[in-house]
């Protein structure tokens, strides 16, 4: 940033400054908005200013080129002066002609440029599914069928009211199965960034299961990535090779769960209750040691136990979206784009 003990000159673009001063006061900006804010040494940075104008009063526009020239930040004169300033070039004030010239293609271009910047990875953004297993439409009882509901293995999956993170209902799974089961949701998505969240809780007991929170490709087939519980300590351990250990998680509470699979870069992030505790993760790709095959697209989300314990896990509050991610390449050179020639536009106009 600049300020007045830095060497530089600048063109102002304005018939009338201190009013512009008395403006930004009542609309409660700081006076230092009207100063120039440079960049890096040396490297030329325009800097645009727009500042609201009062009852009639058109917008207008500030100006300022940086010139390695000795000199202060040109001051603002009386309301009704036309101040002028100079660069390396000598003394040229545009004309009001030319300011609206300059507003014209600046405002429109950059707000383009913005929009589209903005908008492109907005479009692959928004909730897939979510619910938090209310009524309407769950009632209480069987999970299966409802909502798209479905169940792998075995085991009792009841809408029930006894147990729940946030409104009246959540779901709760039998841990006594004889083998793995658990209810999962079918919902398609190529992202390439897809978010899966839900609070889980896993109950105490005398003999606790192995418990399973995980994103899978279509027809639960094959894993993308998740997590899975070790019921002699609770470890927690990310579903990739090796299945390395990354925290641990306490029984008898609610916990979020929450993963962004990235099928660009074929990983994926976990976080647990707010705190990451995985990062770049590589995909599973497989239902068995992990050897990371290509995953092309999200399929279902799978909460279930491993059976064999007198225990019983709850979940609430499950959603699977497309996350938004950065402006993608082509978008942050549109954004350049518009700026370089932007930036040509207005230093021709200075010039002239």
């Amino acid at each position: 940033m600049g300020d007045s003990t830095h060497p530089t000159k600048g063109r102002l673009l304005s018939g009338r400054p201190s009013y512009l001063r008395r403006e930004t006061a009542r609309q409660g900006w700081p006076a230092s908005y009207l100063q120039c804010r440079w960049g890096t040494e040396g490297t030329g940075v325009l800097a645009i200013g727009h500042f609201h104008g009062l009852e009639s009063e058109t917008k207008s526009v500030i100006l300022c080129r940086r010139n390695l020239v000795s000199g202060p930040i040109p001051s603002f004169g009386t309301e009704n002066d036309n101040v002028k300033t100079t660069d390396a070039l000598g003394d040229s004030p545009i004309t009001s002609s030319q300011t609206s010239q300059i507003r014209a293609i600046a405002i429109p271009s950059l707000l383009i440029a913005f929009v589209l910047a903005v908008a492109i990875p907005a479009a692959h953004a928004g909730t897939i599914y979510a619910t938090g297993f209310e009524n309407p439409p769950f009632t209480l009882g069987n999970l299966v069928g409802q909502d798209g509901w479905q169940e792998f293995g075995t085991t009792s999956v009841d809408v029930q009211t006894s147990v729940v993170y946030a409104g009246s209902q959540a779901v709760w799974v039998d841990g006594s199965a004889s083998s793995q089961s658990g209810p999962y949701h079918s919902d398609f998505s190529t992202g390439p960034l897809v978010g899966l969240s839900a609070y889980i809780y896993l109950a105490s007991s005398s003999t606790q299961s192995s418990w399973q929170f995980a994103g899978l490709g279509s027809g639960l087939f094959p894993f993308i990535g998740g997590i899975d519980t070790d019921p002699s300590n609770n470890n927690i351990l990310l579903i990739t090779a090796g299945l390395p250990v990354v925290g641990t998680i306490t029984r008898g509470a609610w916990h979020n769960v929450y993963f962004v699979f990235n099928f660009t870069t074929q990983k994926y992030n976990f976080w647990l209750d707010g705190t990451q505790l995985g990062s770049n993760v590589p995909f599973c790709g497989d239902n068995g040691p992990c050897l990371g095959e290509h995953v092309a697209s999200y399929g279902t989300g799978f909460f279930d136990t491993f059976g064999g314990g007198n225990d019983s896990g709850y979940l609430d509050n499950y959603s699977v979206s497309n996350v938004p991610s950065v402006p993608e390449p082509g978008s942050i050179a549109l954004l350049g784009s518009g700026i370089v020639g932007l930036a040509g536009v207005l230093r021709r106009r200075m010039n002239q």
